[in-house]
């Protein structure tokens, strides 16, 4: 089993983190990642991952603190 782990996105992976998808079938609960981290550099609070399983990214998160 490969080690889960968050990583910081950086201009040499922001690319592939934004071409990241959701199954067809959950794109109506979620925006894109481009989205996402467009947003979160214009959010003070926000924060947000690169989600990798070993060397290959898998998923990204964001949280937001509004404090």
């Amino acid at each position: 089993m490969q080690p889960v782990t968050l990583r910081e996105i950086t201009r040499e992976t922001v690319r592939r983190i934004m071409g990241l998808g959701v199954k067809p079938e959950q794109e109506d609960n979620v925006t894109s990642n481009a989205v996402s981290i467009a947003e979160a550099y214009f959010e003070p609070g926000a924060w947000f991952r690169a989600i990798y399983a070993g060397d290959e990214p898998v998923g990204f998160i964001m949280l937001f603190d509004p404090t």
